[in-house]
């Protein structure tokens, strides 16, 4: 559901700014993308298995009161923000929606799953979501890249931790990987992408919006002189 919650909200309003409606992270203290981030937290506790019928486990007290608050933006306040400060919910029990739309498209795609938005509590605890908050749009940090030259297309590109400790270089491995190339081999060039992302982001999310294409061809299991549609 957050997936979809997240395409509709960037169909709706787009991705330039802040809208209305939008909610984000009250505490710039409690940034985690996840809740098994936040220290001293478990799967564990945030199901409720390892909680004694005498002592409350953090998974009722968030089923209560999440630990992440969030702020609903007022039209005054969308200025004092950017997209990346916007964050959709993880339906559960404790959870904030957004006031625009998008809250509407939460409520409808759960009753299209025969959940109500409003009382998704359930008798056993283990079922009960406390929810979460995520940001729907992360910036890549530390970014550099590089063209590298080379022959052999199944060789590496870059040396192992391995080959390092060993004294190898990248550009050693390289050279030996084109040693093993075939005579007529051509001349390849390949783009090597350094960058740092935040929790539960994805690098090949961040490749796809960098290239603009898709990067599925490796998972279907296309080989490097195949594309797809030309397979036999």
């Amino acid at each position: 559901i957050w997936n979809k919650m997240v395409s509709e909200r960037l169909r709706m309003y787009g991705k330039d700014r802040p809208v209305e409606g939008d909610l984000v992270l009250e505490s710039k203290d409690v940034e985690s993308e996840s809740l098994f981030d936040l220290e001293g937290v478990d799967e564990s506790t945030l199901s409720g298995a390892n909680a004694s019928e005498e002592q409350e486990s953090d998974h009722d007290k968030w089923t209560k009161s999440h630990p992440k608050k969030v702020k609903v933006l007022a039209a005054s306040d969308v200025d004092k923000y950017s997209i990346f400060d916007v964050v959709l919910p993880l339906p559960g029990v404790s959870i904030s929606y957004p006031t625009n739309e998008i809250g509407k498209k939460y409520e409808e795609a759960l009753k299209a799953d025969g959940l109500d938005i409003n009382n998704l509590a359930n008798k056993n605890k283990e079922f009960t979501l406390s929810g979460d908050y995520r940001k729907i749009l992360s910036q890549a940090e530390d970014f550099s890249w590089e063209t590298i030259d080379y022959k052999n297309p199944k060789g590496d590109l870059q040396a192992t931790d391995l080959e390092k400790i060993k004294g190898s270089s990248d550009e050693d491995v390289r050279r030996a990987a084109d040693k093993e190339a075939a005579a007529d081999a051509k001349a390849r060039r390949a783009l090597k992408l350094s960058f740092t992302l935040r929790s539960s982001t994805y690098a090949t999310m961040c490749v796809r919006e960098l290239l603009k294409e898709y990067v599925e061809e490796a998972a279907c299991g296309l080989s490097f002189e195949e594309k797809p549609g030309e397979s036999e």
